[in-house]
């Protein structure tokens, strides 16, 4: 057996870089397509991620998955979306990113968005580019 090489440069060689941790993602969108597809593209390219479907199914998913992030779709049939998020940000903690995501792209669901401590707002369809940009950076940004 060889000893290893410890010269300058070949040393931290050995050892491979540690990727930082990816925050969970919990997905709650009532379309259906749409959701499954950014489970898809968010779990592929490493995320942890759930995904529900209605407001009662994601504060359920909640007492079981801590999530970092949550992707909210405003407009939701069977509850509130303001209240929704009101109501996991007390299940998740105040540490977790709340971003809303709506077809709207006008000011006021912006501004309602931003009232209901959302951290963000995107605009479907989303472009995921912006999103991995959001998930990569530790701790809140400017409203967007």
């Amino acid at each position: 057996m060889s000893e290893p090489n410890y010269e300058e440069g070949n040393r931290l060689a050995m050892f491979p870089p540690v990727q930082p941790l990816k925050p969970r993602v919990l997905i709650v969108d009532d379309n259906v397509d749409a959701a499954d597809s950014l489970y898809i593209l968010l779990s592929f390219t490493g995320y942890e991620a759930r995904v529900a479907h209605c407001g009662s199914e994601a504060v359920e998913l909640c007492r079981g998955f801590h999530a970092d992030v949550a992707l909210i779709n405003l407009g939701f049939p069977d509850t509130v979306d303001l209240q929704l998020a009101a109501l996991l940000r007390r299940q998740l903690g105040q540490d977790a990113l709340f971003v809303a995501v709506t077809g709207w792209a006008d000011e006021a669901s912006r501004n309602r968005a931003r009232d209901a401590g959302f951290a963000h707002c995107l605009v479907k369809p989303l472009d995921f580019d912006s999103l991995e940009t959001l998930l990569r950076v530790p701790g809140p940004l400017p409203f967007e």
